[in-house]
C-alpha cells in the first residue's frame, strides 16, 4: 500500500527535476560523424552525437545517441571567426582525434594536447578536419 505522502514527494521530486532540467539554458544541436574518432582517449563510433552547451556552467556535452560514447568539457575561449558550431579533428596517423568543439562563438581549448605533444615529436602537422553542425 502506497501512502499519499510519498506519492506527492515521488511527484514533487519529478517537477522538480524538470524545473532544473528546463532552468539551465541548455541549447543542443546535431552533428553526424562519418568515421570513428578518440576523445579524451576513448574510441568513440561513427554516428549521430548530440552537443549541448550550457551557458550557466560553460560547458559543453558531446554525447552520442546510443548512449556508448560521452563527455563534458569547459567552452570558455572565445572563438574566432563565424559564429557556428562545429567538432575539428586532426589525422594522425589515420586516427581521427576530437581537437576542438566550436559552439556558436565560443571553443574549448584544444582537446587533444597528448596527441598533438606525440606530432611534434614524429615533427608532422595535423590535417585538419571540420564537421558542421545541424540546427
Amino acid at each position: 500500500m502506497h501512502s499519499p505522502l510519498r506519492k506527492l514527494i515521488v511527484a514533487s521530486a519529478v517537477i522538480a527535476a524538470t524545473a532544473f532540467t528546463t532552468g539551465t539554458a541548455m541549447a543542443q544541436r546535431t552533428v553526424k560523424v562519418p568515421f570513428d574518432f578518440i576523445a579524451a582517449g576513448r574510441v568513440c563510433t561513427a554516428g549521430t552525437y548530440s552537443l549541448a552547451r550550457n551557458s550557466v556552467s560553460n560547458t559543453v556535452m558531446l554525447k552520442s545517441a546510443t548512449g556508448s560514447c560521452g563527455m563534458i568539457w569547459s567552452i570558455d575561449q572565445p572563438a574566432s571567426g563565424a559564429d557556428q558550431t562545429a567538432l575539428r579533428f586532426d589525422d594522425v596517423n589515420g586516427h581521427h582525434l576530437l581537437a576542438s568543439i566550436q559552439y556558436g562563438r565560443m571553443t574549448t581549448d584544444r582537446l587533444d594536447k597528448h596527441a598533438a605533444a606525440e606530432l611534434a615529436k614524429a615533427h608532422r602537422e595535423p590535417a585538419p578536419g571540420i564537421l558542421a553542425c545541424s540546427e
